[in-house]
């Protein structure tokens, strides 16, 4: 069995990472699977991907590596070493596989990270004008299938969850991590993501406000991550006189440090699929607390093994959290849980397996 990947960047972000996990537990359970794995844009992960020892090729086309010259260059490829499959990821990609996946009769798997009632008329116009006869659209949660197929009448779509490398998460050591003195004896809310307005991390600073206004005693916020809205959340923090309580501590590699920080996390951007960052906090016993926005409802059953939001509304929000930190029995119950949910059913092992058999079925 043969599949060629194709993802539209090699950065850092969901699909990256899971595509990268799945590889690594497929070599690690010594597979016979062929993988190639070919992608448009580079990052981090393409030195990654080559170090578990898979063949790595750069679509480059004349602008862009998705235009005709790219396509072309991937069409020729695919015609050459007639993969079993193509199995895409991220939506330009996606694009891609499809029409040389309809060309070459060749089965197609397309990843859908994202729900597409917010990806804009343009690009759900071009979803519905490019063939998918020969495709499988994988949805990372069943609250997005509904809007793969509204787009794409009678489209095949099956729900495999995102999932995550628990073990992974489970080892740290912030003993002499260098952040560690922020902990002291604080609860630590978290916010971990790219820096931009979906994400919606004016919420978390004007929770963290009403926190410290209403005298909450022994809290302090974590921002992860880096992007274009971070100097407005810092302004932000000051101009609320929570720059105290507050730390920016930019983009981080050692994660497990940071969840085992962590008490609380919270997850409130305007449209999400199924968040990698959830997960990757649960399945260490992080309580999340989830707006309704999310979709996180498949993962997080509100007071069972998190909180799920029905609002965004500032005041909610605040509550929730305070509620969290000032009793940390109830944060204990719902860690525990958090962590056997994961364990359960959101491991990268399960997931695996999933795509596994989708693939073999293609063989019939």
């Amino acid at each position: 069995m043969k599949v060629i990947h194709l993802i539209t960047n090699l950065g850092i972000g969901g699909a990256e990472t899971m595509l990268y996990q799945r590889l690594m537990i497929s070599k690690e359970r010594g597979e016979e699977s062929s993988h190639m794995v070919c992608y448009f844009n580079d990052g981090p992960f393409v030195q990654q991907v080559k170090d578990l020892g898979f063949t790595v090729m750069k679509i480059s086309g004349f602008l862009r590596g998705y235009d005709p010259v790219g396509f072309y260059q991937f069409f020729k490829l695919v015609k050459k070493e007639q993969p079993t499959c193509l199995h895409a990821s991220l939506w330009s990609a996606s694009i891609i596989a499809r029409l040389v996946g309809y060309f070459t009769k060749i089965p197609t798997i397309c990843d859908i990270h994202g729900d597409p009632e917010h990806h804009g008329i343009i690009r759900n116009s071009i979803d519905r004008l490019v063939p998918y006869k020969y495709v499988m659209f994988i949805a990372v949660t069943s609250a997005i299938v509904s809007s793969i197929k509204k787009w794409m009448p009678g489209a095949q779509v099956q729900v495999i969850h995102n999932g995550v490398n628990q073990q992974y998460f489970l080892q740290n050591d912030t003993r002499e991590f260098s952040f560690s003195q922020i902990k002291q004896e604080k609860i630590i809310i978290t916010v971990c993501g790219r820096l931009i307005p979906l994400k919606r991390y004016h919420l978390f600073l004007h929770a963290i406000n009403l926190l410290i206004k209403s005298g909450q005693k022994g809290i302090h916020g974590l921002i992860i991550g880096e992007g274009p809205e971070k100097a407005n959340l810092v302004a932000l923090s000051y101009k609320l006189g929570i720059e105290r309580y507050v730390t920016f501590v930019g983009q981080q590699k050692n994660m497990p440090d940071w969840y085992a920080l962590s008490d609380v996390l919270l997850s409130c951007s305007e449209t999400e699929a199924l968040s990698l960052v959830v997960l990757e906090a649960m399945s260490v016993g992080v309580v999340v607390v989830a707006t309704a926005s999310t979709n996180a409802g498949e993962v997080i059953k509100h007071q069972k093994n998190g909180l799920l939001l029905q609002t965004s509304k500032i005041q909610d929000i605040a509550e929730a959290l305070s509620r969290l930190a000032s009793n940390p029995l109830f944060r204990k119950r719902l860690g525990a849980a958090a962590e056997a949910t994961i364990e359960k059913k959101f491991d990268i092992h399960i997931v695996t397996s999933r795509y596994k058999k989708l693939y073999k079925s293609l063989l019939r």
